[in-house]
């Protein structure tokens, strides 16, 4: 029989609620106002933007998918995914050695990882524009996705060595008297036990690179390369005055995040609280 909560626990917990409810609403405003302010006309959006549209126009959004954001979108998709898997693999790969087998360099190469947090990305501009240029990689899609996987491996495999290094060493020995091999330890029993850091190094990385933008900006001028960022500059400069064409492509290439972030919350939050591995 469940203990009744107290006067005092049913306030508390009315109070993290409303909190809670309050802090909901301020983040999910802002989106609610851009998905609906797509539908509406000019004067509208202008005079009185904060009203629903007399006349919900969802000729705004078509006319913004027609003008390129389709394929801005398709080409932020391919390069996202390919870029957070192969920031996933690596990092895996890197942080499993770094953190379970002892050798000559280890902490040296732990040092040389964590360094790559303090290099700026905006510092290696010129030297990558050169080095691009001189594999023939400029205006690829491997002008983008290289150095977004070369930026973000320092971050991910922070966060994967740290988790790998909370794994008890009687699982790993156990799996090595089993007959299991180093590279079945790591993707047989390490991989799975670190579903909680590795879905939150996937959720960061996704969101990094369908936002970044200056690395996009400057290695690709084709049109057919350009990703969400870079096309909403070009979206505004095509539709000049009219906003609400431009906020039903904002809208538009917000989606695909937001979706993720509603499919995968439960799976993310099962995973942190209920996914650690007990020492």
């Amino acid at each position: 029989m469940k203990k009744k909560k107290s006067w005092k626990e049913r306030v508390v917990f009315g109070l993290i609620m409303a909190v809670l409810i309050v802090l909901a609403i301020i983040e999910l405003v802002p989106f609610l106002w851009m998905f609906m302010s797509g539908f509406k006309s000019n004067a509208e959006l202008l005079l009185e933007p904060f009203k629903l549209p007399e006349e919900w126009l969802a000729s705004n959004y078509r006319r913004a998918w027609t003008n390129g954001i389709g394929g801005y979108l398709l080409n932020s998709v391919f390069v996202t995914a390919i870029s957070t898997v192969m920031t996933l693999v690596f990092s895996i790969m890197a942080a499993y050695p770094i953190a379970r087998i002892r050798f000559k360099y280890q902490k040296a190469s732990l040092m040389f990882v964590l360094s790559g947090l303090m290099l700026a990305p905006m510092v290696a501009m010129i030297p990558l524009y050169k080095i691009l240029i001189g594999t023939h990689l400029y205006d690829t899609y491997l002008a983008m996705i290289v150095p977004y996987v070369a930026f973000r491996l320092p971050f991910t495999i922070f966060l994967i060595w740290s988790f790998f290094m909370g794994i008890p060493k009687d699982i790993e020995e156990s799996a090595i008297i089993d007959g299991c091999s180093p590279v079945g330890v790591l993707w047989k029993i390490f991989v799975p036990l670190s579903k909680p850091i590795i879905s939150a190094a996937a959720v960061l990385a996704i969101r990094t690179f369908w936002n970044e933008l200056m690395f996009a900006l400057c290695f690709t001028q084709s049109t057919r390369l350009k990703t969400v960022p870079v096309g909403l500059l070009s979206l505004k400069s095509s539709m000049e005055t009219e906003w609400p064409v431009l906020v039903a492509g904002l809208a538009l290439s917000a989606l695909p995040v937001v979706i993720i972030y509603i499919l995968f919350q439960k799976q993310l939050i099962r995973n942190l609280t209920a996914g650690g591995v007990k020492g």
